[in-house]
């Protein structure tokens, strides 16, 4: 789809594409290919080489030449998280899109984008994007969001419920937004986005969803962390992003309307753990979820939280009853290690 602008190109705000990149030579060249053939010619494309060891810098070297537009920043292998502030730190556009080097967007996506975030002075804008798995039959559109505009309240309590989103990739933002004093915690490997997110949309005045056709193409890969199992140090992640986001939000004056859904997203991160199968300190988890379900009633059924309500529940009345009921889970597929 074509989408032409009135503007000239100088009359058009800068956008500022972050790309980090580590070894994804496999799906780099596509990528480069949906940002530097855009309808939408004002862009910085700034892509962050994090240490690859594959093929990634000689593709990227090769769209560096070919397209001016293309800045290159080689850094030593520092994360996600270093590689997205890498590339914020050279940033000067008004607009910021975080897009991970093996996803790609449709060629009039940043078009449609800029003037929809001008024509609502958006700060931060919202929009839908689709599960790729490379099987037509198979790919799902994202949620769709039910406002057109949000407040901050209002958009975070939809991502810790998950009816909305923490990806960093699905909104295009204000770079001003950094003008702020934003947390960027080198150490998170998992949970990354819902900071970083947190923060930005606590910042944001005004949040903006827009509708229509998916923009974006988040890949589903057969070698991503979920398909791969989970290490110490993701578990370590699932427990401590629920924590920087409580931090955060406890020094500002929403925190009484978001800690029901802060107690929510922790015991997702749980049930991320326990669904991978490392049930060590399980009757802690099952202790603090007890907790929370008391004050919160309703999350016993709420669809992110619900699921291992039960197996909190035995193995705080009982370890065994718990053990036994893990058992049952793991055959039931909600439980896929053999670590129990």
């Amino acid at each position: 789809m074509t989408h032409s602008s009135s503007l000239s190109p100088s009359d058009q705000p800068l956008l500022s594409v972050v790309i980090p990149v580590y070894n994804v030579g496999q799906y780099l060249p596509r990528c480069l290919d949906s940002v530097t053939k855009q309808t939408y010619p004002n862009l910085e494309i700034i892509v962050v080489n994090d240490g690859s060891t594959d093929n990634s810098a000689a593709i990227i070297a090769d769209f560096a030449f070919a397209d001016p537009r293309v800045k290159v920043v080689d850094k030593k292998n520092g994360g996600l998280v270093s590689a997205r502030k890498a590339g914020l730190e050279v940033a000067t556009g008004k607009y910021i899109h975080h897009l991970d080097g093996d996803d790609y967007i449709e060629y009039d996506a940043y078009q449609r984008l800029v003037e929809k975030a001008e024509e609502t002075n958006a700060d931060l804008l919202l929009f839908p994007f689709l599960f790729d798995q490379g099987n037509a039959e198979r790919n799902a559109l994202s949620r769709p969001y039910l406002q057109p505009r949000y407040t901050c309240v209002e958009f975070l309590k939809a991502c810790y419920t998950e009816n909305g989103y923490f990806a960093v990739w699905h909104y295009i933002h204000k770079r001003s937004l950094y003008d702020n004093e934003i947390d960027f915690n080198l150490n998170l490997s998992m949970g990354e986005d819902a900071y970083l997110t947190t923060q930005l949309a606590y910042y944001a005045q005004n949040i903006v969803s827009m509708g229509g056709e998916p923009l974006l193409h988040y890949i589903l890969r057969q070698d991503s962390i979920s398909n791969k199992g989970f290490s110490k140090k993701m578990i370590s992640d699932f427990l401590l992003y629920p924590d920087l986001i409580d931090r955060f939000l406890k020094e500002t004056p929403v925190y009484t309307a978001l800690e029901r859904d802060i107690a929510s997203i922790r015991i997702h991160s749980w049930n991320n753990i326990i669904h991978a199968g490392y049930l060590a300190n399980i009757r802690t988890y099952s202790r603090d979820a007890m907790v929370l379900y008391q004050k919160y009633p309703d999350l016993k059924k709420q669809r992110s939280t619900k699921t291992y309500y039960k197996l909190y529940y035995l193995y705080h009345l009982n370890p065994l009853f718990g053990y036994i009921y893990a058992l049952y889970y793991k055959r039931k597929g909600k439980i896929i290690s053999q670590k129990i």
